[in-house]
């Protein structure tokens, strides 16, 4: 009798335990899906102002672009939370002396998971956003391009500290546009070079469309860089 009382217990216990996660899970979403929105709407008041009457400002809009920083967040600061509070919801009783203490060794995870919550839920508004082709302000707008980082870049973490920002360049300037294998595109011209990431060759196509309907550039796509 005792026995099973004890594993109805222990079964009560880690039910509670999964609860608890999920319901941290789940104010984590809220507070900073609310810091998503704010950006979003930050991003289409900076970029997405439809100017003057017969203006043209297009907007390539991916949103399976969104799965990706999607699961960053489920897999980079949910895990990290859920971790850090594993200890505390094991412990049987709970004694605040005890989480004190759990919680000062891991206040550098902490200070950890909440960087990455910042970074990782704007990366999410950012893929949500898309890309802006605007001939009136002269102008592309993109995801910032990572391609030319170099190995002190890594190591500063840029990769990480870049994956909210944006990018552009002037229409006007774009001299070659390549496509090669996947859903990526390369504009070419003065600025360099910048690669713009789609999920799927019809968004790449449709960014393609937009920037030759624009009237600011003569680049054409090579047949030979399209490779299926």
């Amino acid at each position: 009798m005792v026995t099973k009382k004890n594993d109805k217990e222990d079964e009560g216990g880690l039910l509670l335990g999964l609860l608890i996660l999920m319901f941290l899970a789940l104010m984590q979403f809220i507070l900073f899906g609310l810091m998503t929105i704010s950006y979003h709407r930050y991003l289409v008041r900076r970029y997405f102002s439809m100017g003057s009457e017969g203006s043209s400002v297009r907007r390539i809009n991916d949103i399976k672009a969104v799965l990706k920083p999607f699961a960053a967040i489920m897999f980079g600061p949910t895990l990290i939370l859920f971790l850090c509070m594993l200890p505390i919801l094991l412990m049987d009783p709970i004694q605040p002396s005890v989480v004190v203490v759990i919680l000062l060794v891991e206040s550098p995870f902490i200070i950890l998971w909440f960087w990455l919550s910042i970074i990782m839920f704007k990366w999410l508004a950012v893929a949500h956003f898309g890309v802006i082709v605007d001939s009136e302000k002269d102008r592309i707008v993109f995801k910032f391009d990572q391609e030319s980082y170099d190995v002190m870049d890594y190591i500063k973490l840029r990769f990480i500290r870049d994956l909210p920002k944006m990018d552009e360049v002037r229409l006007s300037e774009i001299g070659r546009i390549t496509r090669k294998h996947g859903a990526d595109l390369y504009i070419h011209g003065s600025f360099g070079s910048r690669r713009i990431t789609f999920t799927n060759k019809q968004k790449r196509d449709e960014c393609i469309f937009a920037i030759q309907e624009s009237g600011l550039t003569s680049a054409k796509v090579p047949v030979e860089f399209e490779r299926t």
